[in-house]
């Protein structure tokens, strides 16, 4: 009887184990689902950031701002050709006034 009764509690205490290893099993399956979850939304995100970009056969931020960049370059151009014209024009101006004044 003696032996038959440390076989049940050998049995049980194997069993209780077994419990406790199936649900650490399942937290870990929904852990790791969970994670799957969050990678599949990272990688969604991460391919509309790279679509934003490189354009996905539109115009990308890139192509854009490589645009802007030009359209500023020529504005700048533009600046200094109508300060340079106002430099000179007033250099002049002072060149008349000074012949002017010493005949």
């Amino acid at each position: 009887m003696s032996d038959s009764t440390d076989v049940h509690k050998r049995i049980d205490i194997v069993l209780n184990k077994l419990a406790e290893l199936h649900a650490d099993v399942k937290v870990i399956r929904e852990a790791s689902s969970r994670r799957d979850t969050a990678c599949l939304a990272h990688n969604r995100r991460t391919d509309e950031l790279d679509i934003s970009l490189r354009g996905n056969g539109k115009q990308g931020i890139l192509v854009r701002l490589n645009a802007v960049e030009q359209q500023d370059s020529s504005k700048e151009k533009f600046a200094y050709l109508i300060i340079g014209a106002l430099v000179t024009g007033l250099f002049s101006l002072g060149l008349v006034l000074v012949v002017k004044l010493v005949s």
